[in-house]
């Protein structure tokens, strides 16, 4: 006996979404931070390290993101750690 014919759609395959990036601290971080807490700018510290400044300064939001916390206080006359 024939199985009866169904006008449904086959259902669509899902495919897994992007994976989730572990937040994890990296060691270029500590070595921005680092920088960064030596000469306390942004323009000097990416200078210092070879890198952009923007480069730097959403390394260090990453950072920030990842210990869940500010690390500097951003002042007017540069930065310091808190």
């Amino acid at each position: 006996m024939k199985a009866a014919h169904s006008d449904r759609q086959p259902e669509p395959v899902k495919l897994p979404g992007p994976a989730a990036v572990p937040l994890a601290i990296e060691l270029r971080h500590m070595r921005y931070f680092v920088a960064l807490a030596d000469v306390g700018s942004f323009t000097r510290a990416a200078e210092r390290m070879f890198i952009a400044q923007p480069a730097l300064s959403q390394q260090i939001r990453r950072l920030e993101e990842i210990v869940g916390a500010p690390l500097l206080q951003r002042r007017r006359d540069g930065v310091r750690p808190c």
